[in-house]
């Protein structure tokens, strides 16, 4: 399969995920975490468990010394980690712990992160006025949509 092709089937497969996440948690009413894990259930649900990871520890000054400055890297200041709350690897079975003690092949932050397809993380915010349904997905699908060109604008 073509890269090009690797990467739409990723995409979709990530949109099928998100989407059955938004339909069956929309009404619900809980804190973050509840959310976060159930947002890792939709995800293990599309990718399999062997492919989904909680949390990676990623160190900030490796990973922003491989990237230009910008208004992500930024806003991104505070503490030396950061942990993506899911995070989908190309293969099967990776070593996640901490850069510490993974295997030496993957511990910088460059090696590691080309590792994975995905990184995502989910914020859960309180609303006092329900938003309508389709404009909620509408502004996720937006967001994926954009997420997903510059994925493909990678290539």
């Amino acid at each position: 399969m073509e890269p090009q092709e690797q990467i739409e089937r990723l995409c979709n497969r990530f949109e099928i995920a998100v989407s059955n996440f938004g339909r069956s948690c929309i009404d619900m009413q809980a804190n973050e975490k509840a959310f976060q894990a159930w947002y890792a259930s939709s995800v293990i649900q599309e990718f399999g468990i062997s492919h989904v990871y909680r949390e990676i520890h990623l160190w900030k000054k490796e990973l922003f010394f491989l990237a230009p400055p910008n208004k992500l890297t930024a806003q991104l200041e505070k503490g030396n980690e950061l942990f993506p709350d899911i995070a989908i690897s190309w293969f099967p079975n990776l070593d996640t712990r901490h850069s510490s003690t993974r295997n030496p092949s993957i511990r910088d932050a460059g090696s590691f992160l080309s590792e994975f397809s995905i990184l995502s993380e989910l914020k859960v915010l309180h609303q006092h006025q329900k938003q309508p349904f389709s404009k909620i997905l509408q502004n996720s699908t937006f967001s994926w949509q954009l997420t997903s060109h510059l994925l493909k604008q990678k290539d």
